[in-house]
């Protein structure tokens, strides 16, 4: 209580009731409760799907290794019976001048006038260049029968030539 003199009334009043609020707590021990944490929910949920994919996937490749064997077709069922074509007279072969034929014919003869035609005009050809040559042969031999030198008599420079 000598401390209570010391400080003022108002001080000492916070100080009790702090020290009584204090006195008045009890301290209880804390208990652990179990929590969840959404990833570990997610993280379950996705094994859960990758086991059920995996399952569907072993299942598939089990249904994929059993050999299938197809139906029969519909037409091995009733076999179809196709009627039998109607018997036919049997045909008599032509006989037939082909246009080939008579073209060739005509064709042949053509080449024939042709090549006749073509052995005419160089006959000719030649008979010209033969005549064209002698010809000037012809001129060749006056022109050097011309040049011979020949003598001359002497001028007479008494009655000289005057032309007219």
């Amino acid at each position: 209580e000598a401390a209570k003199s010391k400080n003022t009334n108002g001080e000492w009043n916070c100080i009790e009731k702090r020290a009584k609020k204090s006195e008045k707590k009890v301290v209880k021990c804390t208990s652990v409760q179990p929590f969840h944490l959404k990833t570990e929910q997610r993280g379950q949920l996705k094994e859960q799907e990758l086991l059920k994919k995996m399952h569907e996937i072993l299942i598939k490749e089990e249904k994929r290794r059993i050999p299938i064997a197809q139906g029969l077709p519909l037409t091995t069922n009733e076999p179809q019976i196709l009627p039998k074509p109607p018997v036919r007279e049997k045909t008599k072969p032509l006989d037939i001048k082909l246009h080939s034929q008579t073209r060739a014919i005509e064709r042949a003869e053509f080449d024939h006038l042709i090549a006749e035609k073509n052995y005419f005009v160089e006959k000719k050809r030649i008979e010209e260049e033969q005549i064209q040559k002698e010809l000037e042969m012809e001129e060749v031999r006056r022109m050097r029968q011309a040049m011979i030198p020949r003598a001359q008599m002497m001028p007479f420079f008494d009655q000289p030539f005057i032309p007219q």
